[in-house]
C-alpha cells in the first residue's frame, strides 16, 4: 500500500517535471562497503553544467539515503555573456531513493529525488561589478 501511495505521488509530481530541460546522468556501479553501505560515482550533464559527485549511501530495506561532494564545471557559454563566471565550483549533493520493483532478472526499478547546491562566483566589468557570488539549488526527479 506504502508503494502504491508513494508511485501515484510521484506520477502526480511528473507532469511538472516533463517540462524542464533534459538532463544527460550515468552512475558507475556501486561500490559496497558493508551490509548496507555503498559508494558511487555520479556524472551528470545539464544545460552547459557538469557535476562529477562521489557520494556515500546507506540501504535500508527498499530505501537508500545518499549524500557527497561534488566538483561542478560550468562549460561557456552561460547565461548572460556579460557575466564572467568562474568555470569551477565545489558543491554538494543530497538525495533519496526508493527501489520500488525487482523483477526476477534482479533489476531494480526506482524513483529518486536529488538535490545538488553549489555557489557560482561572477564579475561584471562593463557595469563595475568586481566579484558577486550567487548559490544554486538543483532539484531532480528521476525514475529508473
Amino acid at each position: 500500500m506504502k508503494r502504491g501511495i508513494f508511485i501515484i505521488i510521484a506520477l502526480c509530481i511528473l507532469p511538472f517535471y516533463l517540462n524542464a530541460q533534459e538532463a544527460e546522468a550515468q552512475a558507475i556501479e556501486e561500490f559496497r562497503i558493508e551490509r548496507g553501505f555503498n559508494i558511487r560515482y555520479i556524472l551528470s550533464y545539464n544545460y552547459r553544467v557538469q557535476h562529477n559527485t562521489f557520494t556515500l549511501g546507506y540501504n535500508f530495506g527498499n530505501h537508500q539515503l545518499y549524500a557527497g561532494p561534488g566538483h561542478v564545471a560550468i562549460l561557456p557559454p552561460f547565461g548572460n555573456p556579460l557575466r564572467r563566471h568562474d568555470s569551477h565550483t565545489i558543491g554538494g549533493t543530497v538525495g533519496y531513493r526508493n527501489y520500488f520493483h525487482t523483477d526476477p532478472r534482479n533489476n531494480h526499478y526506482f524513483a529518486q529525488f536529488q538535490f545538488g547546491f553549489y555557489p557560482v562566483s561572477y564579475s561584471v566589468p562593463a557595469l563595475q561589478v568586481e566579484r558577486s557570488t550567487d548559490f544554486v539549488l538543483e532539484n531532480t526527479l528521476s525514475i529508473g
